[in-house]
């Protein structure tokens, strides 16, 4: 069912309005700034918070939002965009809590390798799938903001403008207050479910029951994430293991091949 915008709200698809939409786009710019800071860090206990970690995380980030933005933009335009536009929101909050555990087994597993590969490896894998699909949002939250050609630009425009206030605001909160206070997993879970609860609660409303089966894979991994143990393999053995100011912290033994 499409829907148009009028005087705020949406007719026809549980009450969706300019300022819900607006919260979306400052919830995905959040999501990204936080995916990015969070990601740079985790690598931080091999390879440092060294010029190739940055350059990667970067350029890996602007890589899956550029292929996020051309595929919202080929998808924008069918039938069933708000619909979609949850989906894709909720595929991403889920996604988003398997960054640590993705991060943790490929640092263990590929460790003593060529460091470069070894950090765009990791970025790859852990980041690319949930920021390619933060990447797809704002042309859906643009398509279901603007009613007419005309103003598509200044819709396009406070879009923009709302997901990179987010992200502004985020990377002060997280350098500043939540990673030195909770480390980098649970700033994660926090992320995440910020960003799923809107979409969640309205495909229940129009009856998509297969969104809860995101939202079970969202509690089970937060919950692995939280209580889960220290990163590790044959080849490393964690002595200390602590997350905090510095980000993750480890003391580990390394063996040769």
């Amino acid at each position: 069912m499409t829907s148009t915008i009028t005087s705020g709200k949406t007719n026809g698809s549980a009450g969706f309005s300019v300022k819900l939409l607006l919260w979306l786009a400052f919830l995905e710019g959040a999501s990204v700034m936080a995916v990015e800071m969070v990601a740079a860090k985790m690598l931080a206990p091999l390879y440092g918070d060294s010029l190739y970690v940055w350059s990667t995380v970067i350029g890996v980030a602007f890589a899956s939002m550029t292929i996020g933005y051309f595929s919202g933009g080929r998808i924008a335009d069918k039938p069933g965009s708000l619909n979609r536009l949850c989906w894709v929101l909720l595929i991403a909050a889920s996604s988003i809590l398997f960054i640590p555990s993705i991060a943790d087994a490929l640092m263990a597993t590929l460790a003593g390798n060529d460091v470069i590969v070894d950090i765009i490896l990791i970025s790859a894998c852990s980041m690319f799938f949930p920021l390619f699909l933060l990447g797809m949002t704002p042309p859906l939250i643009i398509k279901n903001m603007a009613e007419t050609t005309t103003e598509a630009g200044r819709k396009a425009g406070n879009v923009f403008f709302i997901s990179t206030a987010g992200g502004i605001l985020t990377a002060f909160a997280m350098g500043f207050a939540i990673i030195p206070a909770f480390g980098l997993t649970m700033p994660l879970l926090m992320v995440a479910i910020m960003l799923g609860t809107i979409p969640l609660v309205l495909l229940l409303r129009w009856k998509k029951w297969l969104s809860l089966i995101f939202f079970i894979a969202l509690l089970v991994s937060g919950s692995q994430q939280l209580s889960g143990g220290k990163p590790g393999s044959k080849r490393i053995k964690v002595q200390y293991y602590t997350e905090g100011i510095l980000g993750q912290v480890m003391v580990c033994d390394f063996f040769q091949k």
